[in-house]
């Protein structure tokens, strides 16, 4: 068998998955190990918090911004506010934002510190249901004011 070649899995000396293993012909083979489907799962996760933070930060900056220009915020003011349709997107953005940014935190939470997956599961199907309910009732509320 040539280099490139190898020997078959039952010819080879070592472990499975990777490691430095040794055919019959005396070549060695460097393997690598893969994590089949969580590769970089924390960072993706790390850098959507991250993100979600600007954009609340940009929203908060705005709605600060608009306190300070309006003057004091009586009933007529808050209303207007949330009338043009940009505002209302906005907000209902800033609630989906807010809403995934506890999720991945909850689901460390979970993860770390609920360790059976029978109590695992059902909390995090309820939180799901939980904020999916949130996100309507947010989106109701914002096209009901008119």
């Amino acid at each position: 068998m040539g280099r490139g070649q190898g020997a078959g899995p039952a010819d080879r000396l070592g472990y499975p998955g990777g490691g430095v293993i040794a055919d019959r012909a005396g070549w060695v083979e460097v393997g690598v190990v893969r994590n089949v489907g969580g590769a970089h799962r924390g960072l993706n996760l790390w850098l959507t918090q991250r993100a979600g933070a600007l954009v609340m930060a940009l929203y908060l900056i705005g709605f600060l911004v608009y306190a300070w220009i309006a003057g004091p915020l009586d009933y007529a003011a808050w209303h207007g506010l949330f009338v043009p349709l940009g505002a209302k997107a906005a907000s209902l953005l800033f609630v989906a934002v807010l809403l995934v940014h506890s999720w991945i935190g909850l689901r460390e939470i979970f993860i770390d510190y609920v360790h059976p997956i029978a109590m695992r599961l059902p909390l995090s199907f309820m939180f799901a249901v939980l904020y999916l309910g949130c996100l309507i009732w947010t989106a109701d509320i914002l096209w009901g004011v008119k």
